[in-house]
């Protein structure tokens, strides 16, 4: 049996960069909700690092999951269309990430945090491989 072409391989979409741009863009934004607009400084660049090389390893897991068992994911993101294949990944990973939209969950010991239910689940995933 022959094994299934990555998403690389078989649309030439560069998941890596995707993931990373995602992840990117997501922890800026929650370390400026932490600190304050602007105030994201060297000292916090390690973390903001780390974060997003365990974000971006989770996305394309994620992404290539989807890509191997979902005949709907794999037409939308082998989209020839321009770029809506690329844009459509994009998508999925930003909203995996817990923030296409901007409603509140209900988070970690109580607390209100739009990115709640993704931290929850990037810590499960770090902690045992896993992804649901």
């Amino acid at each position: 049996m022959a094994k299934k072409k990555t998403i690389d391989e078989a649309t030439g979409l560069l998941t890596w960069l995707i993931a990373e741009t995602a992840a990117t863009r997501i922890m800026v934004e929650k370390f400026e909700d932490k600190l304050g607009k602007g105030n994201i400084k060297n000292e916090h660049s390690a973390e903001l690092e780390a974060d997003i090389k365990n974000w971006q390893k989770y996305l394309i897991e994620r992404a290539e999951g989807c890509f191997k068992g979902s005949k709907s994911f794999n037409k939308a993101i082998s989209s020839n269309k321009g770029n809506q294949g690329r844009d459509t990944l994009y998508s999925f990973m930003y909203h995996w990430m817990g923030v296409c939209d901007e409603r509140v969950w209900e988070g970690c010991q109580g607390t209100k945090t739009k990115y709640a239910i993704a931290d929850l689940e990037l810590k499960r995933y770090l902690e045992t491989g896993e992804i649901r």
